[in-house]
Order: C-alpha cells, then structure tokens, then sequence
C-alpha cells in the first residue's frame, strides 16, 4: 500500500529533506528507515541519485512506491554539490535540511529542529553523535540547553566548535527556504570536500536573523571507509585538496568583510591543520605530488605567512606529543 501524504499530493510540506545518494547501497535502508518513522510527518524526502552503479537507486525507488513522501531524482555524477543543488531546485519546504544516505537521523530529528524555527530565526543548530565501526558512540554526551546567536558567534563556532570536535556538517543544521532563495545560495560544485562549511558560512553572512543552537543530538553520524572523511584515511586523493582551498576562500571572504582577529586566525588554523594533513596523506600512501605541493606552499605564504604558520606547525606538534603520552 502507497503511504500518501496526509494533505494530499499537491500539499505544501513545511521541511524539505535533500539526500545525495551515491553507491551506498549498504546502508541506504538503515538511514531511510530512520526518515519513515519520523514523529513529525510533514515532510518531503528528496532523494538524488548523483549515478550510483550498485543499485541504491532501486532502493530509492522502493521507498517512494511505498510512500509519496519520497521523490527520487537521477542523474549523471557530478558530485554532492551538484546533487544538493539539483535538490533544492524542486524543494518545496519551507524549511530545509541535508543529510547523508550513509548515516541515521533519530526518531525525533526533524520534530526537534522544526520545533526551534519561527519567523525570527535564520537558522537552527544541534548536535551529533560521532559513531564507530561497531556502533559505539565515540563523543562525550553533552548537557541539554538551548541558547540564541547572532551570526558572528554561529561563525566562530565553525572555526572554532565549542562542543563538539567540528560544527561545519550540514546535516546537524535548519536552514530557511526563502534565505537561500533570495541570495541565490547554491553549492559550489567544483570542489569535493569542504563545500558544506562554505555554503553554511556564506549563508550565516547573508542572515539578518538570529540562530538558534540545541546541544541536543539529532543525527547519528557513523563513519565508514566509503564515505567522503573515510576514504580520506584509506588513500590519497587528489580532491582533497580543496578541503584546504576553501578554507583560504572562506579566509579572503572574511578578510574582505573585516570580520573579529580571533575568528581569522582560527579559520588559518584550519587551513593549517588541512595543509599538514593532506601532507601527511601523501607520505603515508606514498602519493608524493610536486605540483600539489607547490600550490599548497605558494598559497601558504601568499595568504597566511610562513611566520604564522611555522609557530602553528610548533604547537600542533607538541600537542600530538601531549596527546600521545
């Protein structure tokens, strides 16, 4: 039997679901079982096929026979950007929320996040759990509150997370229909990694509102070797490099709109941080790149200054000896 909307086909939903999908096949079912039993049902799952090749798209397919909730696009691989893009084009939501088909939302994900929204809010924020391999929560639980920022504190909490280890995902966050809209926001779709935190970043610029943050967890975040971060610990790949491009786009971008020292040099550290990782990567998989290098260096000195980034490199390097013993 179809499980219909319960306004009819031609209703409004008030939050729009965007899911790239991409050959993840082994854990589709577990994530758009988590979306059906939702405790708040007036929603829309926008389902993208980015051209899997190992039939996840005819499990995209089941679901929307079963229930219309589900629309299912596909289309030629051009990446989660160009999906999420291709999503919000149909969106009808007021609301909108992303979140990866290899993951898990708990039952009351979107009841809790929609339940923070009014008229006066840009944005709502939550938190995640981190999981492991074998289904063990690997973050500390984290009081219950919930407290109001403007959009220079929701900023510095990228760069700098006050609660948990990284707040750039996308899939912990509301983001209003009619922002994106009028500013024309959309992914960037020639980079591969990163591409979340500039999107959040610029659409926390453009917002006139205030944001709302719940330390409460809405997404189970379970990490495996295919996704986009897993895969980044099993080999090297050349597109990881725009993880550290973007940070020094979201530096000049801030730089140009004269935003507070302490959240420059924060987003420095990140690139710094990404610098020396994609470094590592390619010593530990044997993936020497010149020309990788090179970029990585003149961008280096252009934008941050090797100044800056030799003491950074000195402290990061004692706290790994710190953590380490």
């Amino acid at each position: 039997m179809i499980k219909e909307s319960l306004h009819g086909p031609s209703h409004h939903p008030l939050v729009s679901v965007i899911v790239p999908v991409f050959n993840t096949k082994q854990y589709l079912d577990r994530f758009l079982e988590s979306l059906t039993i939702q405790t708040f049902d007036d929603w829309e799952c926008i389902l993208v096929d980015d051209g899997s090749t190992d039939g996840s798209c005819s499990i995209c397919r089941e679901y929307a026979v079963k229930d219309s909730r589900f629309k299912v696009i596909r289309k030629k691989n051009g990446g989660v950007g160009s999906a999420r893009n291709k999503g919000m084009e149909i969106a009808k939501g007021d609301w909108i929320y992303f979140s990866d088909s290899d993951d898990e939302l708990y039952s009351d994900t979107i009841e809790t996040l929609i339940s923070l929204t009014s008229d006066d809010i840009s944005l709502v924020m939550a938190g995640y759990d981190d999981i492991d391999f074998n289904g063990a929560q690997r973050n500390m639980p984290i009081p219950f509150f919930i407290e109001t920022l403007n959009k220079e504190e929701a900023i510095r909490r990228l760069f700098t997370p006050k609660y948990y280890g990284y707040e750039g995902y996308l899939w912990c966050k509301l983001f209003k229909k009619k922002a994106i809209n009028q500013h024309n926001l959309t992914f960037r779709e020639d980079i591969a990694y990163n591409e979340d935190c500039l999107f959040i970043m610029n659409y926390l610029l453009l917002s006139e509102k205030p944001i709302r943050f719940t330390s409460k967890s809405v997404y189970r975040y379970c990490f495996n070797t295919t996704g986009a971060i897993g895969s980044s610990k099993t080999k090297f790949n050349k597109k990881f490099v725009s993880d550290f491009d973007v940070f020094i786009e979201m530096l000049t971008i801030l730089r140009n709109v004269n935003y507070p020292k302490d959240i420059i040099n924060a987003v420095k550290n990140r690139a710094i941080s990404s610098y020396l990782s994609i470094m590592d990567m390619m010593k530990k998989y044997k993936a020497d790149d010149s020309n990788i290098k090179k970029h990585l260096k003149n961008s280096l000195k252009s934008n941050i200054g090797y100044w800056y980034f030799y003491k950074r490199r000195t402290m990061c390097f004692f706290c790994r000896i710190i953590s380490e013993h």
